[in-house]
């Protein structure tokens, strides 16, 4: 058994280290001027998330991903490593500011932790592995004191982004969401995604441009987001904007739809600063509709407890409105005062009491 845990365990880091360099390798092929540093990074997320879903042993892992992605980059092997040991760091950073009180709900299920995992660990934690990477390259003569301060901008970006975007997506997908194998729900999830998803497509990928292309602007995917918020919760909110980023990034490469010439305007901080603004209201709005419908039911639920306990308790009790009428009366209340329940519920505290 305890081998079988070893192997498992094993494979796992090897499945992380797979992932995280397959992530990297795609971004810095498509998303990189200098091959290295990207303002959208994916991996940063995937690795807070191993470490928050099963512990900072996974941290051998996201290193190994790591060096193997900067070593396919070209980079000598000491370089590449020390750019995996900020990389690590910054995720066993995040993981460790985020639960060191005991207090974080890796389930986003409030606000409050959501915004303790863009601050802490999108923020704060980023800067580690930003100001690592950018300054070994400096001293490795990959970059010019020049390009010092842009790189370390975009690293930083790239990497809260990953966070922002992918964390939570994972987190969230972990567990599938309830009731969404309803007909009517299932319905509506695929109504909700497949609108979202050509939306995206005409907005960020010029579909039937010569139709709406003029009105096809990023504000109408806020519809979407609002509406998945309202309707399917933090699963089908992460799942549409996942969708968005990479149809906006997959636009801004091929040159076409709403942020066509980002890349070559501003190196894609316009898309950055867009999907970030998306993420923070799709997110914010999604924790407040559920901890809404949460609320009613335990008030639905302490209501039905209330009229349990009312209708058995063996002394009369009642329910009065402010003004004394009876909106409530027990079976016992009806045997003392010899009348029925829905004559009891037409008198107030006045007409008993007299």
């Amino acid at each position: 058994n305890h081998r079988v845990g070893r192997l498992v365990y094993l494979l796992k880091l090897l499945g992380i280290a797979a992932l995280y360099a397959l992530l990297a390798k795609i971004v810095l092929t498509f998303f990189s001027a200098n091959g290295v540093v990207s303002i959208v990074w994916p991996p940063s997320g995937l690795a807070l998330a191993v470490l928050l879903m099963g512990g900072k042993r996974y941290f051998p892992g996201v290193f190994l991903g790591a060096f193997l992605a900067n070593a396919m980059t070209g980079l000598a092997l000491g370089v590449a490593t020390a750019i995996a040991i900020g990389n690590t760091l910054e995720a066993l950073l995040g993981a460790w500011m985020l639960t060191r009180n005991g207090r974080f709900d890796s389930n986003l299920r409030t606000l409050h932790n959501y915004l303790r995992l863009v601050v802490l660990a999108g923020f704060v934690a980023c800067s580690v592995a930003a100001l690592n990477g950018s300054t070994t390259l400096l001293v490795s003569g990959f970059i010019t004191s020049e390009t010092y301060f842009q790189n370390l901008l975009y690293w930083w970006m790239g990497d809260a982004l990953g966070i922002m975007l992918i964390t939570p997506c994972i987190l969230a997908w972990r567990r599938m969401p309830n009731g969404w194998l309803a007909p009517k729900r299932m319905t509506e999830a695929v109504l909700v995604l497949g609108l979202t998803l050509l939306g995206g497509q005409i907005i960020f990928l010029s579909w039937f441009h010569d139709t709406v292309g003029h009105v096809a602007l990023g504000y109408w995917m806020f519809l979407f987001v609002t509406w998945a918020a309202a309707r399917l919760g933090i699963h089908g909110v992460v799942t549409i904007l996942f969708m968005t980023a990479i149809q906006g990034l997959l636009g801004a490469v091929q040159g076409v739809g709403f942020f066509a010439h980002d890349i070559a305007k501003t190196g894609l901080i316009n898309c950055w600063f867009y999907i970030v603004a998306l993420s923070m209201v799709a997110m914010a709005l999604s924790i407040h509709f559920t901890e809404r419908k949460q609320i009613e039911e335990a008030l639905r639920k302490s209501e039905t407890r209330f009229r349990n306990i009312l209708e058995h308790a063996p002394i009369g009790m009642a329910v009065a409105s402010l003004d004394g009428r009876l909106t409530q009366v027990n079976q016992s209340l009806c045997i003392i005062l010899g009348y029925e329940k829905a004559e009891l519920e037409k008198l107030t505290i006045r007409d008993i009491t007299h």
